[in-house]
Formats: C-alpha cells, structure tokens, sequence
C-alpha cells in the first residue's frame, strides 16, 4: 500500500502530464433558450454607479436617429434597400428599435423618412429594370403609404366584384338564317 506522500506525488506527476493535453470540447445539444434568454437588451444601459441596467436615455437615442439618417442619405450605401441592414448593422432586433421608437419622436421621424428614401430609390430602380419590378411592387406597401393605399384599394374593388368562376351557358332558342349560315333543317326521320 503506497503512502500518502507517494499517492500525491503520482498525482501530481499525472497532473503535469494532463496539463499539456489539450481538454474535448463538449458540445451541448440541448437548447440554449436560456442563454438567449440572458442576453443583455439593447434597449437597456448599465448605470456605472448603481451597476443596475436603467433606460437608454433620450441623447444615446438620438445618436441612432442621426446615424440612421447618416446612413440611409449616404452615397456608399444607396445599395442599401432593405431598412432590416440598418437594424442588423446596430444590433437591434425589430422589437427592441419599435420600442425606442415609441420612446423618441426623432428616431420615429427619421425611421418614417427612411422607408421613403428607400421605397423611393426601389420604385426607381424597378422603372428603370434594374430591379424585379414584381418583387418591389409587392413590397412596396412596407416602404410608402401611397403604395399602400392603392393595394388596399385594389383590394376593395376584388371585393364588391361578382363571383365569376362557375360555369355559364347561354341558351339560344332561335338563330334567324342568313346567306352564311343556313338555318338547319330538320330530318323528318327523327
């Protein structure tokens, strides 16, 4: 039976052995909800003071509005025409921008100017062929209120339009005769 001291210098031999090898990583297959559930919210600043997440204030708001309005009337980005790059570019997911919309006049104001910057610059591409005319229109009423309006529009007229797709027949109980066409006669036989 080995003594104590030689128990741990076996460990501690075995310990330098295994400190060099590198260690599996474990991969988890369970899902991480609640790591996602843990992340921090962007809508949301940690107060240096206190160390507890506070509001964004109404200033660091509107820095995003004057970013996005950097963003959407700059020269590089007219490639731009999907108003998601922005909020992907940020860090912000839809939910969170829509609640620091409702909380700052100027960030809503700018967001509405540039769905219209960018419905503006889609509708013009699809006139000019250089993009797919039908998938901007689809989607045009995201971007601009008068494209909206004419969908729904379009869509009252399908309404109050009569219901056309049974079948119709037309009876005809006499056709006059003509140099064309003569009237048919009858075979006594029948």
């Amino acid at each position: 039976m080995p003594t104590p001291e030689e128990v741990a210098a076996a460990q501690r031999m075995d310990h330098r052995e295994n400190k060099n090898k590198p260690k599996p990583i474990k991969h988890s297959t369970e899902d991480n909800t609640q790591a996602k559930l843990n992340d921090p919210d962007p809508t949301l600043t940690m107060d240096i003071f206190t160390l507890r997440e506070q509001p964004m204030p109404i200033e660091k708001i509107e820095q995003i509005a004057f970013r996005m309005m950097r963003w959407v009337t700059s020269k590089e980005k007219a490639k731009e025409i999907i108003i998601d790059d922005f909020l992907y570019q940020e860090g912000y997911s839809d939910g969170n921008f829509r609640q620091l919309r409702k909380r700052c006049p100027k960030l809503e104001e700018v967001y509405q100017f540039s769905k219209m910057a960018i419905g503006n610059f889609r509708e013009r591409k699809a006139l000019y062929n250089e993009m797919n005319a039908t998938m901007v229109s689809k989607s045009m009423p995201m971007y601009s209120k008068r494209w909206k309006k004419l969908y729904e529009w379009q869509a009252s007229l399908q309404q109050k339009k009569p219901d056309t797709t049974g079948e119709k027949y037309i009876v005809i109980n006499q056709v006059h005769s003509s140099d064309i066409v003569p009237t048919l006669k009858k075979d006594e036989d029948e």
